[in-house]
């Protein structure tokens, strides 16, 4: 499972995520605040930072 997003990714307090044994959760964003429980028995997770178009450094302040 690949969630992205532009701005942030936020699971709410208690949120569960659960997938089968070797299972990968990857999520990308320019703000990930994660307050719940991933699952992945002998698998992989990745919670990225990112930046992105959204961010200064793209429209630097002249």
């Amino acid at each position: 499972m690949v969630l992205s997003a532009r701005k942030s990714l936020v699971t709410e307090t208690g949120t569960r995520i659960s997938l089968v044994p070797g299972g990968i959760f990857k999520g990308y964003a320019r703000k990930i605040v994660h307050q719940g429980n991933i699952t992945v028995p002998s698998g992989e997770v990745v919670l990225e930072t990112q930046s992105n178009s959204t961010t200064d450094e793209f429209f630097p302040v002249s």
